[in-house]
């Protein structure tokens, strides 16, 4: 990495040469190691305080093992701003700096915060004593996805329940680097005190087949003691807690056992069986295990008493699967057959081959679909596309019974999202480009967001454990979308609850640049940050406030007298040697430096990485970390 940056500072010398002045300033390696960056941000449940990730200059990072390379993934450190009292933010009492630190979820009271920590290849999850300003370490190494298979969740104000590696292991996502490092250094120290041998013996084993879970343990741990129980042995995804609180659903997690035809284990083939856990005696029972479900797609109804998951036949095809619902007091299993429709993989939209989210309508499932051509075969189908596929009809959400009958509920409304907003007894909400929507099982359609200008994007929040674009975030009284028009752009929060449905706080964006990180209709503020050039700023926005944002820190104000250059154009030929193929243009870019009004001789351009290449444009980067791209 520092060599990296060593030599793009080297080469931008080079090429400086005798056109640069001395009263301009010119980007140097120390300024690069001195960037600094905004994470992701949470707002208490009470609207108090906001927890937020900054990043560390990183020239004072004492640890760079992170995952594959440390720029823009490490150096986090949490920091806490009080929305009522408006005093300085503060980096968080009551934790250690030094590790890399990410938030997660607040506690349903607020007083306790998730978070993650790393050092030097230990992965670890804690809790947060927003009150007494302590902090606990749970022992365990927590197992992590960023698909959304681990997220932790908590049952109560003062228990969390995550699935942990075995005693001594380390997840290799987060790890492999600095495990990788001290296997090979012990190894070495081994060969030359003559303790232990100098090779690894491998040895196959025959593949566990169905039942033998895959090492792990599902544990409940305390936020104010730091203690964990064991609530099941084996790795467990995809934890869903029961609306009232009582039930646990989860994935019970089994390694590979089919083979494909050239001898190779199949890719990702583990068996996921639904398991449901009664929390007051700790208690499970396995009602479907003869399907595997896929991963991330459990979802209660409103009312606790079922929930739905997306499986198959053990051993059959995942595209050949449907989902079914699960009454958790009686152990009935009902397969609701999409009969007429193809259910719309969330690969198109970036990520894995697995349906969008179902949602209960009653006695209904509404599922994102798009309906099968009436010339061929109706059978239900699970189609695998690739991301953003083109000529593909338009999909909708479809209310699907038991018997296989189907209704589109958004029939008309062009660009419906897949990722449904909110769901509640009887009713759900989505939302489109033109409109959030209130949708009830028996077809009635409303507009939460009438008289509202522009074009409107959900924003849903990702965490470490869940990326963004990922993220099927658990269903709350409130929601926030971005609205723009060609003037002006909004940040609306909107309120769901029945009582109150399409209450809005618009707050106005006063810069195309701010990108919201968190909102709280009960602070009655949005949180952004807003890149002015290179220097970043992180600011709250107040619906009652007429005034600009109120600024909370600013960052990289180091970088502000900075030229970095002039982005110059190049286009040239590249002809087929043998005169099959006509002659193609290209049309790439190169950076000079300031003042260089020309160049005798253009440099020859390498793309190593294709994808990174430069702006190619006169405008300041945008530097939320140390880039060297």
């Amino acid at each position: 990495m520092r060599l990296f940056l060593i030599c793009a500072a080297i080469l931008g010398l080079v090429v400086s040469g005798p056109c640069a002045r001395a009263d301009h300033r010119r980007l140097s390696l120390d300024d690069m190691m001195k960037v600094e960056g905004i994470g992701s941000a949470v707002i208490d449940p009470g609207g108090r305080w906001l927890v937020y990730e900054r990043l560390r200059p990183y020239d004072e990072i004492e640890d760079y093992s992170f995952r594959t390379y440390a720029f823009g993934k490490s150096g986090h450190q949490l920091w806490r701003y009080d929305l009522d009292g408006g005093s300085e933010p503060e980096l968080l009492p009551g934790i250690d700096p030094a590790p890399h630190t990410w938030a997660e979820k607040f506690s349903p009271s607020g007083r306790y915060l998730a978070f993650v920590q790393y050092s030097f290849g230990t992965l670890s999850l804690g809790a947060y004593d927003m009150v007494e300003d302590t902090s606990v370490t749970f022992q365990p190494a927590p197992a992590v996805s960023r698909t959304g298979a681990y997220n932790p969740v908590w049952i109560s104000d003062t228990e969390l329940v995550f699935t942990a590696l075995p005693a001594g292991e380390q997840p290799m996502a987060t790890s492999v680097r600095a495990v990788t490092g001290n296997r090979l250094a012990k190894a070495w120290a081994d060969a030359w005190k003559n303790t232990a041998p100098t090779a690894d013996e491998v040895r196959t084993q025959p593949l566990a087949g169905p039942g033998g879970l895959a090492a792990g343990r599902l544990v409940r741990a305390n936020a104010t003691t730091g203690q964990v129980q064991v609530l099941a042995q084996g790795l467990h995804a995809d934890l869903r807690l029961s609306p009232d609180g009582s039930a646990l659903a989860a994935l019970a997690v089994s390694p590979p056992d089919r083979i494909d035809p050239n001898g190779r284990v199949e890719s990702d083939l583990h068996h996921y069986t639904i398991t449901l856990f009664d929390l007051s005696t700790g208690t499970s029972s396995t009602p479907a295990p003869e399907l595997d479900v896929m991963p991330y797609t459990i979802s209660w109804d409103p009312a606790g008493r079922r929930l739905a998951a997306f499986g198959w036949p053990r051993g059959a095809d995942p595209r050949s699967g449907r989902f079914h619902v699960i009454d958790p007091s009686t152990g009935a299993v009902i397969r609701y057959d999409h009969v007429g429709l193809d259910l719309v993989s969330e690969r198109e939209r970036g990520w894995l081959q697995r349906p969008e989210r179902a949602v209960f309508l009653d006695d209904t499932l509404a599922l994102f679909a798009r309906p099968v051509p009436a010339t061929e075969d109706q059978a239900p189908r699970f189609s695998y596309q690739d991301i953003r596929p083109a000529g593909l009809p338009a999909a909708d959400w479809y209310r699907v019974s038991a018997n296989g009958q189907h209704a589109n509920l958004t029939e008309g409304l062009s660009g419906i999202s897949g990722l449904p907003v909110h769901a509640g007894p009887g009713h759900m909400t989505v939302w489109s480009p033109s409109g959030v929507y209130r949708l009830s099982a028996e077809g009635e359609r409303r507009c939460l967001t009438k008289g509202l200008q522009g074009r409107l994007r959900y924003l849903a929040a990702g965490t470490f454990m869940t990326r963004s674009g990922v993220v099927r975030p658990d269903f709350a009284d409130e929601a926030m979308f971005r609205a723009d028009t060609a003037s002006t752009s909004k940040i609306v929060m909107l309120d769901l609850r029945e009582a109150q449905e399409g209450d809005r706080r618009p707050i106005v964006v006063a810069d195309a640049d701010m990108i919201p990180l968190a909102g709280s209709m009960v602070a009655n503020a949005v949180v952004f940050t807003s890149n002015h050039g290179v220097v970043t700023e992180l600011l709250v926005g107040r619906a009652s406030d007429q005034g600009p944002p109120t600024a909370i820190a600013l960052l990289n104000g180091h970088l502000a007298d900075v030229d970095f250059g002039t982005w110059q154009q190049v286009s040239y030929q590249v002809a087929d040697p043998e005169g099959i193929l006509p002659a193609e243009s290209i049309e790439t870019c190169f950076l000079t430096p300031p003042d260089a009004d020309s160049i005798a001789r253009r440099p020859l351009i390498v793309d190593v990485y294709p994808g990174a290449v430069g702006g190619c444009r006169d405008t300041e980067p945008h530097l939320s970390y140390p880039d060297p791209h």
